[in-house]
């Protein structure tokens, strides 16, 4: 397996990947695009998702992990970051990776935040083969209370004791600008899937790889009842989020990285 760094988009806006291009490539496998989580639980999935990366190209799936504008290496700001500009992201890196494997239908693989913006790419049109949404987020009201009651737990930790600002101009060590926050707060994926016509979604396969506690069964309706063959798998090694009180802890997921690998790349 070999990794090459690329930059790729406009010029002001350019993104940041790092290409697995694997030893032998299978003629039956797919390409695979890898979609991060939101700037505020990026550095907690950087490991599994070079792991998850690695995995792939193992089994002959030529895969992109990039960085979204404002996110990691890639050009912009964290406070410029909103669910729109994720999804703009995501099909300028869609499109990379068909230049870089000649691949011309790709899987998307989307944790959290990335999976919601994996998600609306493909309701707006993105040919995916498959769909992998982990632990996606559907209530971006929700989110933001998460976000927002993790960053209290980290000041308190850290003997933050002031009372902070509302709305919070800053959750979990990174700003949030009022059209990140405006555009989270909008965020109903439920009522999303429910509006655009099927026919405007070319996806052949959904894995749905829930969060712990989330019931992932309306999520796998909606995309069954758009004609995709659908799936739950619910990690063995699954961690009750809230235990995680510095919102810092790096993610392991070894059970969810090997049945992801064997299905997408079966």
């Amino acid at each position: 397996m070999t990794i090459r760094t690329t930059l790729f988009g406009d010029e002001g806006r350019r993104l940041y990947g790092a290409y697995h291009e694997p030893e032998v490539v299978r003629r039956a496998a797919p390409a695979v695009l890898l979609c991060y989580p939101g700037v505020h639980e990026y550095n907690t999935a950087h490991w599994t998702f070079k792991r998850l990366a690695s995995g792939l190209a193992r089994e002959g799936c030529a895969t992109l992990r990039f960085d979204y504008s404002g996110t990691g290496d890639s050009q912009g700001e964290p406070k410029d970051v909103t669910l729109e500009s994720m999804v703009e992201d995501i099909g300028r890196a869609y499109q990379e990776l068909q230049d870089l494997s000649g691949a011309r239908r790709i899987w998307l693989i989307g944790l959290r935040l990335g999976a919601t913006a994996a998600c609306l790419a493909s309701l707006e049109g993105l040919s995916a083969r498959g769909l992998v949404l982990w632990e996606c987020v559907t209530s971006g009201q929700e989110y933001l209370s998460e976000l927002e009651t993790r960053d209290s737990f980290r000041n308190l930790l850290f003997l933050h004791g002031s009372a902070p600002e509302k709305p919070r101009p800053e959750l979990l060590g990174y700003e949030l600008g009022a059209r990140a926050r405006e555009s989270l707060a909008q965020l109903n994926l439920s009522a999303g899937l429910s509006k655009v016509a099927a026919e405007k979604t070319p996806v052949d396969r959904v894995i749905v790889v829930p969060r712990f506690g989330q019931d992932p069964k309306e999520l796998e309706e909606r995309w069954a009842g758009r004609g995709a063959q659908t799936e739950v798998y619910r990690p063995t090694d699954e961690v009750d989020p809230s235990r995680d009180i510095s919102g810092n802890n790096v993610r392991l997921d070894a059970d969810a990285i090997t049945a992801i690998v064997s299905r997408v790349g079966a």
